[in-house]
């Protein structure tokens, strides 16, 4: 791999400077100087930086995507100065990174955030700003290690189009507000530790295309409002803990190209 220092100015001096990628370095050590540029993306992807989430990112008003994925050294820290900082950023992708709660939960105002991937950390619960992100529209925070229930506020999220929570350890219920996410086309909370029934809410869902509650501890029968999502296109309830009959309405009302996954039930 790479070693690299940054100048502390480099940046500075170059006021048109649009995108900065970081790709396979080992110790990179950047700038702790924190100035405003027209820089619109920023990525460190396969490589080692220093404890603190990059202290000049959080004065960039221009600044629209950041994409962070270090190799060993987790992010540990993040400055307070972000907090109101990022008035443009419309994508947050910090994976594979370690990050704790607290990193995330500085971020307390991101008005026009609309993607936010936070797969492969080790947070232990939601990000306590995380329902005021009203523009969001693709939420990922699958294989982490999340054990409280789903805050009933993210049904205010009603632009949401993706939503993958699986391979956590979420409890309690199948969520009755997914209805209010009217845009949601995919839908994933598979591989945790959800209770109770499958809610029958499922023809209210007019954009839902893929949804999937695989590998959950539910004790429910198939039900019958799934066949009527009118664009429904594939259903994973494998190893669900459902019972009983598959519902004969299934052979008029689900379409064609439907795919449904069933296996080890009882």
């Amino acid at each position: 791999g790479l070693s690299s220092w940054m100048p502390p100015l480099s940046f500075c001096a170059i006021p048109t400077l649009k995108s900065i990628s970081f790709r396979n370095f080992d110790q990179l050590q950047l700038p702790l100087v924190s100035c405003s540029s027209s820089l619109t993306q920023f990525e460190i992807l396969n490589s080692d930086v220093s404890a603190l989430f990059p202290p000049f990112l959080c004065n960039q008003p221009s600044l629209q995507e950041i994409r962070i994925q270090t190799k060993r050294t987790p992010i540990l820290e993040t400055p307070t100065a972000c907090a109101r900082s990022l008035p443009n950023l419309a994508a947050l992708h910090i994976v594979k990174s370690s990050i704790p709660n607290s990193v995330i939960d500085v971020f307390l105002e991101l008005p026009s955030l609309v993607d936010l991937r936070l797969n492969d950390n080790h947070l232990t619960a939601f990000p306590a700003s995380l329902c005021s992100y009203l523009r969001l529209e693709r939420l990922e925070m699958q294989r982490n290690s999340i054990s409280a229930t789903t805050p009933g506020c993210l049904s205010g999220l009603t632009a949401m189009k993706y939503l993958d929570l699986s391979a956590n350890q979420i409890t309690g219920s199948v969520p009755t507000w997914l209805p209010a996410m009217q845009n949601l086309n995919m839908f994933t909370m598979a591989d945790n530790k959800l209770r109770g029934t499958i809610p029958d809410l499922w023809g209210q869902m007019n954009a839902l295309q893929r949804f999937d509650l695989s590998w959950n501890d539910l004790c429910s029968t198939i039900p019958p409002s799934l066949w009527l999502a009118p664009n429904i296109l594939t259903v994973g309830l494998n190893h669900a803990g459902l019972y009983g009959t598959i519902p004969s309405s299934i052979a008029q009302l689900a379409p064609s190209t439907m795919v449904i996954e069933l296996q080890e039930n009882a």
